[in-house]
C-alpha cells in the first residue's frame, strides 16, 4: 500500500499463500479417500443388486415357459382329446348334456389359465429386458 502526497491511497498486487506449518490437507485427503470408498461401496452394492434382479428375472421367465409348453404339448392337446371323446359320445347318446357342458367348461378354464400365463410370461419377459438394460432376442 502507498500513500501519496495530497492523498490517496493506492494498493498494488496482492499475493495471499498459506504456509503449511501444521496442516498438511490430512483432513482434506481423508475426506476425499472416504467418499471414494463410500462411492466404490455404492457401485459394488449396485452391481449385486442388478444381478440378483437379472437372476430372478431369468429365473421367472424360464418358469413361464416351462408352464407354456406343459400347457401346449400336454394340457391343451388333452383337453382337446377329452372336449372331441365326450362329444363323440354325446353323439351317440352315451354321454349327458351335463358331462359334456362341465367338459367344455373345464376346457375354457384351462384356456383362461393357458391366456394368464402367456401374459405373465410376456410382463415377465419385459422385466427380464429391463434388468439386462436392453432387448433380448
Amino acid at each position: 500500500t502507498q500513500r501519496d502526497i495530497d492523498g490517496p491511497q493506492s494498493t498494488g498486487p496482492l499475493i495471499a499463500a498459506s504456509l503449511p506449518i501444521f496442516n498438511y490437507g490430512q483432513a482434506d485427503r481423508a475426506r476425499l479417500h472416504a467418499c471414494l470408498l463410500q462411492s466404490q461401496h455404492r457401485l459394488n452394492a449396485l452391481e449385486v443388486k442388478a444381478r440378483s434382479e437379472v437372476r430372478e428375472a431369468v429365473k421367472n421367465v424360464s418358469s413361464y415357459r416351462h408352464l407354456l409348453f406343459e400347457y401346449t404339448q400336454k394340457i391343451l392337446p388333452l383337453q382337446k382329446e377329452i372336449l372331441e371323446t365326450s362329444q363323440r359320445n354325446y353323439n351317440v347318446m352315451s354321454y349327458s348334456v351335463y358331462n359334456l357342458l362341465n367338459n367344455k367348461k373345464n376346457e375354457i378354464a384351462i384356456r383362461m389359465n393357458y391366456n394368464e400365463i402367456l401374459r405373465d410370461y410376456w410382463i415377465a419377459r419385459v422385466d427380464l429386458n429391463r434388468a439386462v438394460g436392453g432387448v433380448l432376442e
